[in-house]
């Protein structure tokens, strides 16, 4: 760009790889700077499963696993209204867990009832159907309340990953619920000091 004039160009860039299953997560290890987990995974799944995916990976390639950059979306739903926050949250969580793909973040089955109705909710169309089936996953997968319930919330990643990328539900949530919760979440993230 014509007005744009940068001093100097980085020496590197940093390469994040995103990853599902033992053969991604690992790959990442290999060779990226950086990881960064699906959606839905909770944190449990991160530091018990992820996490020493990560550094087996890591050393196949003769690298130090803590060099890597650890980094998750998070579904993140704050609102005054924390019912509607956790609702939204959970159509999100619901929804991203109908992928068969997706099995790996839910070792040993977990929510195995759960995740098969979100998938014939998902087929019929049944939005209210999907968001149910997410309830039961919702508490260990999104963060969601209050803007202080979600700050508090996110404190179950630390140690976990080193950096959280709020992300927030649209799927059967309109578009000025979806705008409101951006907003209510830049005030979370901008209050956020450790």
């Amino acid at each position: 760009m014509a007005h744009y004039d940068r001093t100097a160009l980085p020496d590197s860039v940093t390469i994040l790889a995103a990853g599902v299953g033992e053969y991604m997560v690992g790959v990442a290890g290999e060779c990226a700077d950086g990881f960064v987990g699906h959606t839905i995974a909770s944190a449990a799944y991160l530091r018990d499963v992820a996490r020493p995916v990560l550094a087996n990976g890591a050393a196949r390639a003769n690298r130090d696993v803590s060099r890597l950059l650890v980094t998750t979306q998070i579904v993140a739903s704050a609102s005054t209204d924390p019912r509607a926050a956790r609702r939204d949250a959970a159509a999100q969580v619901g929804f991203y867990a109908t992928p068969k793909g997706y099995d790996a973040l839910f070792p040993a089955g977990q929510f195995t009832a759960e995740r098969t109705a979100a998938r014939h909710a998902l087929a019929r169309g049944d939005v209210p159907g999907v968001t149910a089936a997410g309830e039961a996953m919702v508490g260990e997968r999104a963060v969601f309340g209050t803007p202080e319930d979600v700050a508090g919330q996110l404190r179950r990643y630390a140690g976990v990953v080193d950096w959280a990328l709020l992300y927030p539900p649209h799927f059967g949530v309109d578009a000025e619920r979806v705008h409101a919760n951006e907003l209510s979440l830049i005030e979370v993230a901008s209050g956020w000091t450790s």
